[in-house]
């Protein structure tokens, strides 16, 4: 399970331990001392063209959870350019023994990787020697159409994702924008096998294409990203909105208090309801109340109108219009579904500042709630 990329999104914080920062042991945790002096131990007697096989050591640890399950992930050169990063976490023991730890897991992924690449390293210095130079051509022509993408290097892909494959997948690092955020960034684009190499980049060329016309449309404008309503509702409920906007300087997205998800993408920020809520879902431009009953007449005449008018909650407002609503039943229970229209905002992650799309930035204003009778229970805030 590869940590870049689609995993960017999962609530983990990482440190890495070089090899020298292993070898002055300041502050290195236990377990992380035990991975590296096992790795010493599998790679003393190795016959490779590197010097040094290790480079550095990752930890992730899940700050949401009681017991901290974590993620180890080795960073490993086998031989010049031949790199082979070998991961192991919690969410790998479901089915095995539970008094293998992640330490041990790692430990055991790594001892098992070197026996199968350390044999063959000749023939993986020349696949990902042929898919460097294919990769470097194809990201290179890019420049001709304008495309900001820079070719980095191609590296082998986390163990798991082939272990025991005819043909290693592997990865190409381009220097691209991010998906969340639009900053700059390193990207790895994954590759099932050499064979698809061009074809895999060329899909990742038109996303590449959107990421630079949104990010160049925001810098237009001169703001970070856009922020639609819901999104500073529920931010405002739960914490402190501008300290929560400028959060985006530096993350993709985070969880607030009441576990609602704040994400940006394309860098356009939305809010979710977490699976846990049993009162209301929402997401993109859908807010759920159940347990819930509203007559069909009311709900066809609430289009066009504010959804305060329908329905009160702390994240809706008057300046959110119902654009459909609909009633049903689940497992005997009703539930109202609104579609609406939502206000977007931009806003500068530095500050914290919003204002409307069509306003100098500064000239800023805050919605209005409102009261109405369809009232939804909400916990207590939580500051």
């Amino acid at each position: 399970m590869g940590l870049i990329g689609d995993d960017q999104d999962r609530r983990k914080k990482l440190k890495y331990w070089t090899v020298n920062d292993l070898a002055a042991n300041v502050d290195v945790p236990y377990d992380v001392i035990r991975v590296h002096a096992n790795i010493l131990r599998l790679t003393e007697n190795l016959e490779t063209d590197s010097k040094q096989c290790l480079i550095k050591i990752g930890k992730y640890v899940d700050d949401c959870e009681d017991d901290d399950p974590s993620v180890f992930r080795v960073i490993l050169e086998l031989a010049p350019g031949v790199v082979l990063p070998v991961e192991y976490g919690m969410a790998d023991c479901l089915g095995e023994d539970w008094q293998r730890d992640e330490a041990q897991g790692v430990i055991d992924e790594v001892e098992s990787a070197l026996d199968e690449c350390v044999p063959q390293l000749e023939r993986l210095a020349n696949m990902l020697h042929t898919a460097r130079l294919r990769a470097r051509k194809c990201v290179s022509s890019w420049m001709t159409s304008g495309l900001h993408g820079d070719f980095v290097d191609v590296r082998l892909a986390t163990y798991d994702h082939w272990r025991g494959d005819a043909e290693p997948a592997i990865v190409v690092l381009i220097e691209s924008i991010d998906t969340g955020t639009l900053r700059r960034t390193i990207e790895e684009i994954p590759i099932e096998t050499i064979e698809v190499l061009e074809e895999r980049l060329s899909h990742y060329r038109r996303d590449l294409e959107r990421l630079q016309r949104s990010r160049a449309d925001l810098m237009l404008l001169g703001a970070s990203g856009t922020v639609n309503q819901l999104a500073l509702n529920a931010m405002a409920y739960c914490t402190d909105e501008a300290s929560a906007l400028r959060r985006f300087a530096t993350e993709d997205g985070f969880r607030l208090p009441d576990e609602t998800h704040i994400l940006m993408r394309y860098g356009e920020v939305r809010a979710a309801s977490s699976p846990t809520n049993q009162l209301v879902e929402f997401s993109e431009d859908r807010f759920t109340i159940f347990s819930l009953y509203v007559p069909a007449a009311r709900l066809k005449e609430a289009v066009g109108k504010p959804v305060t008018e329908l329905v009160n909650h702390a994240f809706l407002t008057d300046d959110m219009i119902v654009t459909a609503a609909t009633s049903h039943y689940d497992d005997g229970l009703p539930f109202v579904s609104v579609r609406l229209d939502v206000p977007v905002w931009l806003f500068c992650s530095v500050t914290g500042r919003k204002w409307k799309p069509d306003l100098q930035e500064g000239a800023s204003t805050s919605p209005v709630s409102s009261s109405s009778a369809a009232i939804v229970p909400f916990p207590p805030r939580d500051r």
